[in-house]
């Protein structure tokens, strides 16, 4: 009964932040969820490219290490959560945007945390996802909302950078280095062969994925701190 069980629960908060569930791990059984999952196994996840990151652990670890060290020869606390969390967000930050301002990675994680209760919280839609009725009158939805769109306007400036830098690097202007996850996802969307085209709110809902890395510590060390 593998195809009878194979489709996700639909969960309104999900629904909203991954862009009507176009992510990954979220998308209904299908034509468009085989795709991107090819995508990712071929494109994000191969050995080749998990190893191409191995550079910006290596340089992140290299910052955590340093900034404990200055610390402890002054003598000072060392908060280790606000440590690790940075080092989390700034490595998974690094891989799916590239050299992204601080700017919109404060913004973002900012975000992610005010988001984190919020989509944990039970509500009645998701009792009964099929009454479409109830989902205007969740108090999830509306919270969700509004730091959805601020997480979109941020998705919106990275990717408009990402696209400028790519045009910049056809013309031999623009970075050289290898390519971040929005990078692959944005060749693979202008390449023309996939059988279902994607749009940029299908990469937001694959990179938002991605990004909630810092959603599951945040949570990790919330339960620690019980």
């Amino acid at each position: 009964h593998d195809l009878a069980l194979s489709d996700r629960a639909e969960i309104l908060a999900s629904k909203i932040v991954c862009y009507d569930s176009t992510n990954i791990a979220g998308s209904p059984y299908g034509p468009y969820w085989r795709q991107m999952r090819k995508i990712c196994t071929m494109e994000l996840l191969g050995a080749e490219k998990v190893r191409s990151f191995g550079s910006i652990m290596q340089d992140e670890a290299w910052h955590l290490i340093s900034s404990i060290q200055a610390l402890s020869v002054a003598g000072a606390p060392i908060n280790l959560t606000e440590k690790l969390s940075s080092y989390t967000s700034s490595m998974v930050f690094r891989a799916a945007f590239g050299k992204v301002s601080r700017r919109h990675k404060d913004t973002f994680v900012q975000v992610l945390k005010q988001a984190l209760p919020v989509v944990s919280t039970f509500d009645v839609s998701d009792l009964f996802p099929s009454y479409k009725i109830l989902h205007p009158f969740s108090r999830v939805s509306t919270k969700v909302m509004k730091m959805h769109q601020k997480i979109d306007k941020i998705f919106d400036n990275i990717i408009a950078e990402r696209v400028d830098n790519l045009a910049r690097t056809r013309k031999g202007m623009g970075e050289s280095s290898d390519e971040d996850l929005s990078d692959v996802l944005l060749r693979v969307k202008e390449s023309g062969d996939l059988q279902i085209p994607i749009t940029n709110n299908n990469i937001k809902a694959v990179l938002i994925v991605s990004t909630c890395h810092e959603i599951l510590f945040a949570l990790f060390a919330f339960c620690l701190q019980l």
